[in-house]
This record gives C-alpha cells, sequence and structure tokens, in this order.
C-alpha cells in the first residue's frame, strides 16, 4: 500500500491570512454565478467534495462556465474530503489528476485506494468527539464528523486569522440540497454507475446534527486563538457564526 505524507506538513503555513472554506450547498450557485467569484483566490482557498467543480481549479466539463484563474497561486488552493464514496462520481478524475492543481487531502479511511493518489496528502481523526476540540490535540488528526468541520480545523492548523464559509448552508434552497442542482441536467456531476441518487435528506441531516457540535468546539477553539468564522449566508441553517452577506465580503476583497 502507498504510503501518503501527512496533513502535519501543512503547519503554521498560512500565519495571519485569510482563509475561503467552501461548501457545497446549494447557496453556493450564487457564489459559481458572481462576477467577483475569482478574487477570493488572492488568498487560501479549501474547498470540500462537489465544491471543487464551482472554481477555476476544478472544472472537469468542458462546457462548464468556469474559466481558469492564471493569477492565482495554487499553493493557496486546497482540496479536502472524508468520504471515499467521492470516487464515484464523475469529477473524481479529474480531481485526482495532475490537472487540477491544488494540495489534496484525504481522511486515512481511504487507505485502500490510496495507490490511486500518491501524491496527497492524508488526516487521521481527532482523538476527541466532536463535541471536542484541544490544542494539546493539534497535529494528531482533524475534526472527521464531515468534510466542512474538516476544513475549518485545517485551516486553524495552518494558522489562518479569519475563515469564512461559503455554501454552508444545510438546508434546502428551491428543494435543492445542492449547489449543482441548479445547473441544467448535462452539466451536472454524475455518478459513474449511472445512478442519480444521492444519500437521503433524513441521512444528510443526522450528519448536520454531529456538525453543529463540531462546529460549536471549532468556534470555542477558534475564539480562544484569536480566529473569525464567519458564514457568508445570512439564511443558512448554521447559526453557530456570525452570518456576513456574501456580495458584501465578495465586494470588500474585490476593492483590495
Amino acid at each position: 500500500m502507498t504510503n501518503l505524507k501527512p496533513y502535519t506538513v501543512l503547519k503554521n503555513k498560512h500565519v495571519g491570512e485569510t482563509c475561503f472554506v467552501i461548501g457545497a450547498g446549494p447557496s453556493l450557485y450564487g457564489f459559481y454565478k458572481h462576477p467577483d467569484r475569482d478574487k477570493i483566490f488572492k488568498h487560501v482557498v479549501i474547498t470540500t467534495n462537489s465544491g471543487i467543480f464551482a472554481l477555476p481549479f476544478g472544472c472537469p466539463h468542458p462546457n462548464a462556465e468556469v474559466t481558469y484563474e492564471a493569477d492565482s497561486d495554487p499553493d493557496k488552493r486546497y482540496f479536502i474530503s472524508c468520504d471515499s464514496l467521492l470516487r464515484r462520481w464523475s469529477f473524481w478524475n479529474y480531481v485526482k489528476s495532475h490537472h487540477c492543481h491544488c494540495i489534496k487531502i484525504v481522511r486515512d479511511s481511504w487507505h485502500e485506494y490510496f495507490n490511486e493518489i500518491p501524491n496527497f496528502l492524508t488526516f487521521s481523526i481527532r482523538p476527541t468527539p466532536e463535541h471536542i476540540v484541544e490544542a494539546e490535540d493539534d497535529g494528531k488528526g482533524l475534526c472527521y464528523c464531515s468534510s466542512i468541520p474538516s476544513a475549518i480545523d485545517l485551516s486553524l492548523f495552518m494558522q489562518c486569522r479569519k475563515i469564512i464559509l461559503i455554501g454552508v448552508d444545510q438546508q434546502k434552497i428551491q428543494n435543492h440540497t445542492h449547489w449543482f442542482d441548479f445547473l441544467d441536467r448535462k452539466m451536472q456531476p454524475r455518478r459513474l454507475d449511472g445512478n442519480y441518487m444521492r444519500a437521503p435528506w433524513e441521512q444528510q441531516m443526522m450528519t448536520f446534527q454531529y456538525n453543529i457540535l463540531a462546529y460549536k468546539a471549532l468556534k470555542s477553539y477558534a475564539e480562544k486563538k484569536g480566529v473569525e468564522i464567519l458564514n457568508a449566508n445570512l439564511t443558512s441553517a448554521v447559526d453557530i457564526f456570525p452570518k456576513i452577506n456574501l456580495n458584501d465580503i465578495l465586494k470588500l476583497i474585490s476593492l483590495k
């Protein structure tokens, strides 16, 4: 079995920087269509799962309305995932290829697939339950109930000073559960087995409950480190973090 390098090589990599954490909730579609979208690439960007399909470094479909941002730094781009079931989606071959210019990280539960991804990094899980995040465990693992808590924990490990969440909703919008549901069917990522079914909404809601425990712990831990976490969706069901309007934050960074 191939041994991957640990995520700990990223320790303190982005001291004092702003980080955008990208989910795959339906509100991400507004970001995907936003004229100032690419401005975030002046900063650290961590995307999770199908959120990568909305970004310039994750555009596997030839007709997708995404252009590559050549002036940004690939060394500030990250992809992280806890769920090896991601491998059955059409964008996976792109993610693991050298054409997807970012640092890629997966949970060690992917171990049977490490041979497919020799250039990825890997992380173990924190030794504590979801509702506990302690400084003494830094470097031992990341939050693990889903990929967004893992991404937030990673940004804290890299010493980012401000973290802004985009596409973190935990609710449906117009009965859509993911951002790409707003795309034409031919543009949507598809399961390689031809099945368009995803995890039932009830199952996703169970994961959301664990996420809330992790979010509360991460917020408390971040505050101790003097780090601000903001949710760029005023209507998000995730009320743990202060909310900010997406347009406001994108306008603000476009002026810098």
